[in-house]
């Protein structure tokens, strides 16, 4: 069975935290996006941290891999990395060709630079 993109979790929790800053007019806390998802808010806790760690350097901390673990199957985990990873190389390649992003990913953008 192939799921659609649009159905797997890290589409679910990118789906969520947009429409959240949409209905809030800023980010929403990991205990927001928890209640919307009906998750625990330590799984967003622990995606979020995920996200954070890959972001700005290149691997996860034993803790935060720990964590996932806790939430997580090994799929998800690994649709998890892979959909960060591919956004952290999206982002830098567009930065090396000097290729100006949409607008409404600045602010993103800003608040997560790379390194």
């Amino acid at each position: 069975l192939i799921e659609r993109p649009d159905q797997t979790f890290t589409a679910k929790v990118v789906r969520t935290s947009r429409r959240l800053v949409q209905d809030l007019g800023r980010e929403p806390t990991p205990e927001e996006i928890a209640e919307k998802l009906q998750m625990p808010v330590e799984k967003i806790k622990s995606v979020l941290k995920a996200a954070q760690e890959i972001t700005n350097g290149v691997d996860l901390s034993d803790d935060t891999f720990a964590a996932l673990k806790q939430h997580m199957d090994a799929e998800t985990i690994v649709e998890l990395i892979v959909a960060i990873a591919f956004y952290n190389g999206v982002v830098r390649l567009l930065s090396a060709l000097r290729i100006d992003v949409e607008d409404d990913y600045k602010p993103y953008l800003n608040k997560f630079p790379l390194p």
